[in-house]
């Protein structure tokens, strides 16, 4: 049983009670709440000008939305490259509770990561950034598109330790931008991306900030950068607005990109364990504060237990 501080307990419990009872509350070991959330230079801000006080009521913030929100695995994206700091947020803002991967590739301040609560996932086998050696050649890791400052997906796989249910999740940050030369980069990462999803076998996650919308034409005048992936037969996007989430849904805060980029989806496989809140898939957790982040999270419910819940 997780502890959260009883005030945003009451008050989640009893929203989240009637949007997904089957789950009993954000303290069940019966749903995993995954999330993707872009943490805008976690922890230190861009260059590192945040203040001290600015980084702690940054780190303070954060946690709260995660401990209150009961959010368990997470796909984290614009993440500090040194370990160390990730090792002391855990530890002293998250109460060791969780644990967490981080990749190597692009920007010092700007790699992505998964946190997930240890009580109930663990991780199996080997965390790998995909590269063209362990994605069949799918993820071209050595062109423009991957190198320099862009950012590998990040494939991590995990076991719900109750039920043994084990899924991968793949987190990603791809290219931000609408000029011609971002949506180019951005379509062949997406290219890339679904050419390897197609040929892989068993359920998957697909969480991060796509820096795009959904559906069809997105910031791209005249161009889906993300249709690849929505043309995957074994994909369910979670996060189309009117959809699977309210149509006035926002993740990214600032304009002139103010809608939804960041982007959750499952398989086939795992479309049916995922829980309806209300009449919609997924939710938006709304801050509008700007001093913990430009986007917020957007999270779903994973049924772990095998009896229907709908």
């Amino acid at each position: 049983m997780r502890y959260v501080s009883w005030l945003p307990a009451v008050i989640l419990l009893f929203s989240c009670s009637t949007k997904a009872p089957q789950c009993r509350g954000v303290q069940s070991n019966r749903c995993l709440q995954v999330a993707t959330f872009n943490l805008e230079f976690f922890p230190d801000g861009r260059e590192g000008r945040l203040s001290q006080r600015a980084r702690e009521y940054k780190k303070n913030r954060i946690a709260d939305l995660i401990q209150s929100n009961g959010l368990d695995v997470i796909a984290l994206q614009e993440i500090d490259g040194a370990p160390e700091k990730m090792i002391a947020f855990v530890r002293d803002f998250l109460w060791g509770e969780f644990d967490f991967v981080l990749a190597q590739s692009g920007p010092d301040d700007q790699k992505v990561a998964v946190l997930f609560r240890k009580s109930l996932v663990e991780q199996v086998g080997e965390p790998r950034e995909l590269t063209a050696q362990n994605s069949g050649g799918a993820i071209r890791s050595q062109k423009p598109h991957w190198s320099g400052r862009n950012r590998l997906p990040l494939e991590v796989t995990l076991r719900a330790r109750t039920t043994g249910l084990e899924f991968r999740l793949v987190a990603l940050h791809l290219k931000s931008g609408a000029k011609p030369a971002d949506c180019d980069t951005r379509a062949e990462q997406v290219a890339d991306l679904a050419g390897y999803l197609k040929n892989i076998s068993g359920s998957y996650i697909l969480a991060g900030d796509f820096n795009d919308k959904l559906p069809g034409n997105g910031i791209c005048v005249g161009r889906d950068t993300l249709l690849p992936l929505e043309n995957l037969a074994t994909l369910k996007f979670l996060t189309e607005p009117g959809k699977g989430i309210p149509q006035n849904s926002v993740t990214f805060i600032l304009e002139p990109y103010r809608s939804v980029i960041d982007h959750l989806a499952v398989t086939e496989s795992l479309y049916p364990r995922v829980v309806r809140l209300g009449q919609w898939q997924a939710e938006v957790l709304a801050h509008e504060n700007e001093r913990i982040s430009d986007h917020h999270p957007v999270v779903f419910w994973l049924r772990l237990v095998d009896e229907p819940v709908n």
